[in-house]
């Protein structure tokens, strides 16, 4: 069995500022965003800082300023961050990928995480690429723990959609029998914190705002404005 493991951009990059999270009153949770080793410079300058995600356009549209204001601009991110009291965080640290074929693998990590990435890739366990079993194990990031323990910290929101994260705050996938490590009660361990844990929630990604259209757009600037206190 052939192995690879992919860490989050936001490890090699060391997003996770202390100084930034212990100022925020409002943490926003996300999925994961992988290092991309094959091509470096297609990677994210932060956290939803493609240029085909909609959440800095919509920042910058409520702070009255062009759409695309904050790309590749970390330090104008920095500053709303500051100011409006928000921070980041993604949910996965790292995916283990496996098949029992070297090169398979190698190309399935390309066509579809380094390419073409879909969150519903990810939070599978198991699926098929040429006819060849593929197993992908996510490794949760526990430090958000350590960071719901902070003074400022009161209100947790997510942009994962509320098919991955339900209302009642059950999980797909589950993970059960994973314990601790399973994103079931991963995702318990931050809802029985004090902090306020808000559902609904709202995908800023292009598949997701071009799927559900105008309309799903105006509610994602909305939840938006009012969690953001923009």
């Amino acid at each position: 069995m052939y192995f690879q493991k992919i860490n989050h951009i936001a490890l090699i990059n060391k997003w996770e500022i202390p100084e930034l999270l212990g100022n925020s009153e409002t943490l926003i949770l996300g999925s994961f965003n992988p290092y991309n080793t094959i091509s470096e410079e297609k990677n994210a300058d932060y956290y939803y800082g493609r240029q085909t995600n909609h959440l800095w356009k919509i920042i910058a549209s409520l702070i009255g300023k062009k759409t695309d204001y904050f790309f590749n601009n970390i330090d104008r991110k920095y500053e709303v961050m500051y100011k409006y009291k928000f921070c980041f965080i993604d949910v996965i640290d790292s995916i283990d990928i496996f098949s029992n074929d070297n090169k398979i693998l190698n190309e399935y990590i390309s066509n579809n995480i380094f390419q073409n990435y879909l969150d519903q890739k990810l939070f599978t366990s198991k699926t098929s690429f040429k006819d060849y079993e593929i197993q992908i194990k996510r490794n949760y990031n526990k430090r958000i723990i350590n960071t719901l323990e902070s003074k400022n910290l009161k209100k947790v929101i997510h942009t994962m959609g509320n098919h991955r994260i339900k209302f009642d705050f059950s999980t797909s996938p589950k993970e059960i029998g994973l314990g601790n490590d399973g994103f079931q009660n991963f995702v318990k361990s931050i809802k029985d914190h004090s902090v306020e844990f808000v559902n609904p929630s709202f995908s800023p990604s292009s598949y997701a705002v071009n799927k559900g259209g105008s309309e799903y757009k105006k509610h994602l600037n909305e939840w938006m404005k009012k969690n953001l206190n923009l």
